[in-house]
């Protein structure tokens, strides 16, 4: 997942979205509203600026995967209408993942969203990975000595974090009694009250399909990931080795190489204690921080 910055949309693409916020206020149902809304050239012109704001390739902000076709609403539109028009609760979403959140939405008990939003957050905040297998994880705070929350009902209700936080059976199918092993009853990532054992999880579950093609899709998903890793290891060893390539030029060829937005981790307090980023840190801190420089950049630009 890639931290992505929110520029200001068009004044008339605004104005727009303000227009129809004002009249859809205090409806229990704005749906109609939406669907009429997404056939005007505004709503066109904020599905271009989402896409502009992954790159190139218009990846879906959330997997960061496959391509984002469509606007996610955030706080999801059925349950809360009065943000179905606001652009800071618009995201980029591919129909994986937009099928996968749903209208799902934990809260945490301060009414805060337990889930990354990469559009004003930096998800490595949140999450890990793992560069054996491509999946996204919870991240693992030392200090608390728990996961993270939000990173934990991310990873379960994307299923970013392959078979582990499906649950399957020998035949690698998916079992919803499964779905959430890692999460206790009392867990503030489904916001369960004592003896509500499991009664906020349907909330997180997307329906499991009756074929294996959604496993496929996920496993192909971290298979991505792991490439997007391999370019980013081979760019620093091949630097390393050389030793006379401007670093400027390396920080260059790494965002080139980075698909998936895992710079953020391999630059951050995670990847730095790896090869062969620990030997960049240590090696050649001025090309470390030219790098560390260039991405934090590159979320802005």
């Amino acid at each position: 997942m890639r931290q992505t910055h929110r520029p200001a949309l068009q004044k008339r693409a605004q104005s727009y979205l303000d227009g129809r916020a004002q009249a859809t206020a205090g409806q229990p149902n704005v749906e109609r509203a939406w669907k009429a809304a997404r056939q005007t050239t505004a709503l066109a012109t904020v599905v271009q600026t989402l896409q502009s704001m992954m790159g190139p390739r218009q990846r879906c902000m959330y997997c960061v995967d496959s391509h984002g076709s469509d606007v996610e609403h955030f706080w999801p539109k059925a349950s809360y209408p009065g943000r179905a028009f606001l652009w800071p609760n618009m995201l980029l979403c591919c129909t994986e993942c937009g099928r996968l959140k749903g209208d799902r939405f934990p809260l945490s008990s301060d009414g805060e969203p337990m889930l990354v939003d990469p559009s004003i957050e930096d998800p490595w905040e949140h999450l890990d990975f793992d560069p054996d297998t491509g999946n996204l994880t919870a991240r693992y705070d030392a200090d608390c000595g728990a996961s993270s929350p939000k990173g934990e009902s991310t990873v379960q209700i994307l299923r970013l974090g392959g078979c582990r936080t499906w649950g399957v059976d020998s035949e690698n199918r998916p079992q919803r009694a499964q779905f959430l092993p890692d999460l206790q009853p009392n867990s503030r990532a489904i916001g369960q009250k004592d003896g509500e054992k499991w009664a906020a999880a349907d909330n997180l579950q997307p329906t499991i399909p009756k074929s294996d093609s959604l496993l496929d899709r996920r496993e192909g998903m971290a298979e991505g990931y792991r490439r997007t890793y391999r370019r980013i290891v081979t760019c620093v060893q091949d630097f390393l080795v050389g030793g006379c390539v401007d670093p400027r030029q390396l920080a260059q060829e790494l965002l080139e190489a980075d698909d998936h937005g895992l710079l953020g981790w391999c630059l951050g307090p995670v990847g730095v204690r790896m090869a062969p980023f620990a030997e960049l840190h240590r090696s050649t801190p001025q090309a470390w921080a030219v790098c560390v420089a260039e991405a934090r950049a590159a979320v802005h630009a």
